[in-house]
């Protein structure tokens, strides 16, 4: 099976930029679902800051951002 995803650049440069990076962006996903778990199972108490703000800095460390 193929796939051709085509984009109108400049104007789609985030969503072509958003596809190119989807393996990161799951990666990324993954890291903050194990954070929660790790969160929920040892009873941590945090803060919807404090993972707000590591979450934060996994995609600033895989050349990531949430800011629109």
């Amino acid at each position: 099976m193929n796939a051709t995803l085509s984009f109108s650049l400049p104007e789609e440069a985030r969503e072509h930029h958003d596809a190119v990076m989807g393996t990161e962006w799951r990666c990324a996903c993954m890291e903050l679902d194990s954070l929660l778990r790790n969160r929920i199972k040892y009873n941590y108490k945090t803060t919807l800051e404090e993972i707000r703000r590591a979450f934060r800095e996994d995609l600033a460390s895989r050349g990531l951002t949430v800011d629109l």
